[in-house]
């Protein structure tokens, strides 16, 4: 288990950032000081997913591995969210009905999450900041009063 403290978003939402850059401490301090209270920090796993990569036929695929991955990080004592990204292979209905309880929205085109809502929403930054390549992040309470929660480690 990792050490710290699990902090849920304030209600009113907070402002953040993800990338999949090394962030030096002075320039996180420089973030901080802009009012971006996180940053989900997250590694590439090679070239974007081609158009076409996953069918809808294999959606049950999908559910299932994700249902799966829910399960084993449950079971390690940690709060699994899904990040819904472009060309998603799930619809709204189908998104709604595995377990999870924390939705993030990717900035591009994604599902409606009808009932629940997402409680992360992505923004593309075009230009870098503090020097590195960011996507803004807004947190708020979805429509079941669920907030994002993160990782604060502890002194």
């Amino acid at each position: 288990m990792l050490p710290g403290v699990v902090q849920s978003s304030t209600s009113g939402g907070s402002l953040g950032f993800d990338a999949d850059t090394v962030i030096a401490a002075d320039v996180a301090a420089l973030f901080r000081a802009q009012g971006y209270a996180f940053c989900l920090r997250y590694l590439s796993i090679g070239t974007p997913q081609d158009a076409g990569d996953l069918s809808t036929a294999e959606a049950l695929d999908v559910i299932d591995y994700c249902t799966a991955w829910f399960e084993g990080v449950s079971a390690a004592g940690y709060l699994p969210g899904l990040y819904v990204g472009p060309d998603c292979v799930l619809d709204g209905a189908q998104l709604y009905a595995l377990p999870f309880g924390h939705y993030w929205q990717a900035a591009s085109q994604t599902p409606n999450l009808a009932g629940r809502g997402y409680q992360m929403q992505q923004r593309l930054v075009r230009d870098p900041v503090n020097g590195i390549g960011i996507d803004a992040n807004q947190t708020h309470e979805d429509s079941a009063v669920g907030r994002a929660k993160w990782l604060i480690l502890g002194n």
